[in-house]
């Protein structure tokens, strides 16, 4: 009996220690009209593998006027050869050569089947608006290469999109592990369709995202994220498309601030659980014995009076 008292004893009391450690996560939504930011990090990485990087821009806009087209800064493009390895990282230099230049380089990118990595961050102001890539400031190259025979493949991988500081979701990631961070656009993937001659037809993938401001409270410390909430649909239809492919991002962003707090058992609590155990376990085994040693009893009595 005493055996079975401490198994359950110790397996009591490793579930009370297991759950002193935890931390249960709680959330709460309110209405948050002060805007702390003016800007939000917005984080991508999307590979292209067959497309050059010298004929892809990363398009700003918003419903403020903004409208910045081949953005760098933060932002890298990385040349990838055929087999996805990484080749170099295009310049600001690259960009400023003469046009001839460039498009000399781009038919020599397209003939050894050279894709690109577009990766980094970019501050947009906390506006609804959208982040796109597309070709608009080389569409004279492309129109170009399009005459003499090349064909451009939009096929394209997203590896990650977010809206939010990188190190807080690293943060988040490690230390409220009972929550998940939902990135809707990642490992979604697209490709053209082609027309009868095999040429990849124009391809418009529009993402529709709702971002949620998200605060992560720990002790003193709080950190800020976007939780998003997305859709999109793909069209290869000459309507929309418009003679071009692109990859746009629209955006907006909610009046719902989600406050998550971290809940952690005091120490008090965890000794009183663990007191109730001891007194829980040590209880029950003496009404047990004592239910045992009685019912023992009964049957001893009543067999020694079958033999008298």
């Amino acid at each position: 009996m005493s055996i079975i008292c401490t198994f359950i004893l110790v397996g009591l009391t490793i579930f009370e220690v297991q759950q002193y450690m935890s931390h249960e996560s709680k959330a709460d939504l309110v209405i948050d009209m002060s805007h702390r930011d003016d800007f939000v990090n917005v984080n991508l990485d999307v590979t292209f593998p067959k497309i050059p990087c010298d004929v892809l821009s990363v398009d700003v806009e918003d419903i403020l006027g903004t409208h910045k087209t081949d953005v760098m800064g933060d932002i890298h493009k990385k040349r990838l050869d055929k087999n996805g390895k990484y080749i170099n990282e295009e310049t600001q230099l690259d960009k400023n050569q003469w046009r001839g230049n460039i498009l000399e380089r781009v038919k020599k990118e397209m003939d050894e089947g050279q894709g690109c990595r577009i990766g980094g961050f970019l501050k947009v102001y906390r506006v609804p608006g959208n982040i796109h890539v597309a070709s608009h400031p080389y569409q004279d190259i492309v129109a170009s290469l399009k005459s003499q025979g090349k064909k451009f493949d939009f096929t394209y991988e997203i590896h990650h999109f977010s809206l939010g500081n990188k190190k807080d979701f690293d943060y988040i990631s490690q230390h409220f592990e009972d929550l998940e961070m939902e990135h809707p656009a990642d490992g979604v993937k697209g490709a053209p369709e082609l027309e009868d001659d095999g040429t990849p037809k124009f391809m418009k993938t529009l993402f529709y995202i709702v971002a949620v401001p998200s605060y992560f409270e720990k002790g003193m410390i709080k950190y800020h994220v976007y939780q998003l909430i997305s859709n999109y649909e793909v069209t290869h239809d000459s309507k929309h498309t418009l003679g071009e492919s692109i990859l746009m991002f629209n955006f907006e962003f909610s009046p719902i601030t989600e406050n998550i707090t971290q809940n952690h058992k005091n120490l008090v609590e965890f000794l009183i659980s663990i007191c109730a155990i001891i007194g829980g376990v040590y209880t029950m085994a003496g009404i047990v014995d004592s239910m045992i040693h009685k019912s023992v009893s009964i049957v001893f009595k009543s067999r020694i009076g079958k033999l008298s």
